[in-house]
């Protein structure tokens, strides 16, 4: 499959308030209707977003000194999941989960030029089905062992994308069922890390350590672009429908998206207005459609089957 291969342009689009501020959601309302009347795409302010490389090593790391965090009865502790996505790592502890993603940076690595990774038989478009291996044999080993050995891993990535040239980010590399520039597919496993950092925190009781400005425009870009995929995965047709989604808060943005896969964006049919923040867990299968707070104008019939389309990411 080919998904969008140029990211879209991305606006800040919260201002920051010197008085007494009101409600987010409020603020964040006020501040997206009227971006809204703004042109699409017209930047509000000069942001400076992370590239794919940094992005997904600042992602790694905050993973790393979340895990160190722990306690040792934390990596026994199952996992405290929600939204649809929850079915993906339904039983597993925090232990079982860094043990998936020891097998997914081998597969990951393997990718790019590092030691040779093979899936299981069968398993290689499947995310869950080719670690369970993994996971099983490192059932046998200490925490300690499962984190020294994870770490290894991230490392040996760390030392070879940043040795990446420009080109290299640019040649297609497959991930799953995916034939991806490197790049998308580096903003596809920021999503997944990403999102495993906020299952760990919610496990063990600490809030989300939330995303920054410099990751959140590549992440919400991408999102946007897989809202037609999503659509037609779950046989929605908007053939000749654009909506402009404004996603509010640092690193939000506004986005004219055609509805239908390969369709150029049109005049926006309908408005659909969220947190950048909650569209990325939403994108992630942490939020359920119906859990997004989020405003529509125009015909708001189609809000509905678009956030449904937006959930296409489950980590």
């Amino acid at each position: 499959m080919e998904l969008n291969e140029e990211y879209s342009g991305v606006t800040e689009a919260l201002a920051e308030l010197a008085a007494d501020a009101p409600p987010d959601w409020l603020r964040s309302s006020v501040f997206a209707n009227a971006l809204t009347r703004r042109r699409a795409k017209q930047q509000l302010r000069e942001t400076q977003p992370t590239g794919p490389v940094a992005g997904f090593i600042a992602t790694i790391d905050e993973f790393r000194n979340l895990l160190k965090r722990l306690d040792p009865q934390d990596w026994v502790r199952p996992l405290l999941n929600v939204g649809p996505g929850a079915d993906t790592v339904d039983g597993w502890t925090i232990k079982d989960l860094v043990s998936h993603l020891i097998a997914i940076e081998s597969y990951f690595g393997a990718a790019i030029g590092l030691a040779p990774w093979v899936a299981p038989e069968g398993t290689e478009a499947d995310h869950r089905g080719m670690t369970m291996a993994t996971i099983a044999e490192m059932n046998g080993h200490s925490y300690e062992v499962v984190f020294q050995t994870w770490n290894e891993r991230v490392e040996a990535l760390r030392a070879r994308l940043e040795v990446l040239t420009v080109a290299e980010l640019s040649q297609r590399t497959r991930l799953h069922s995916l034939h991806l520039p490197l790049h998308q597919v580096l903003t596809i496993r920021t999503f997944e890390v990403w999102t495993h950092v906020e299952d760990v925190a919610r496990t063990i009781g600490l809030p989300p350590p939330g995303l920054d400005e410099g990751r959140l425009p590549a992440m919400t870009a991408f999102a946007v672009g897989l809202v037609p995929f999503g659509l037609a995965l779950n046989q929605l047709n908007f053939s000749g429908k654009t909506a402009r989604i404004v996603l509010t808060g640092i690193g939000g943005g506004a986005f004219d998206q055609a509805l239908a896969w390969g369709e150029q964006a049109g005049e926006p049919d309908v408005v659909l207005i969220a947190d950048a923040v909650d569209f990325c867990r939403l994108a992630a299968k942490r939020l359920f459609p119906s859990e997004l707070r989020h405003q529509g104008e125009g015909e708001v019939g189609l809000v509905a089957d678009i956030l449904v389309g937006c959930a296409v990411l489950a980590a």
